[in-house]
């Protein structure tokens, strides 16, 4: 049984978009470079960082592997 194999059916929804969220920050951080980024400003005045679009959870996890190799270890993918 794989660890991934509701995300993995659900690869198939054409509605489906797989982002990794690289986490929630008091304050600005350096993110030159990173695609498709989006951030969000909290009530509490954090930033919270979302990068890359893919429609697919294969594609996701790769770059949640790269995000986390330019030291975003706690990041996570989000599915909307």
């Amino acid at each position: 049984m794989s660890l991934y194999s509701e995300e993995e059916a659900s690869e198939r929804s054409k509605d489906v978009v797989y982002r990794v969220q690289l986490g929630i920050f008091d304050e600005l951080i350096d993110v030159e470079g990173i695609e498709n980024l989006t951030t969000i400003h909290t009530q509490a005045q954090q930033v919270i960082y979302i990068a890359g679009k893919f429609d697919n959870f294969s594609s996701a996890r790769g770059y949640l592997l790269e995000m986390s190799k330019k030291g975003f270890e706690d990041a996570f993918i989000v599915k909307f």
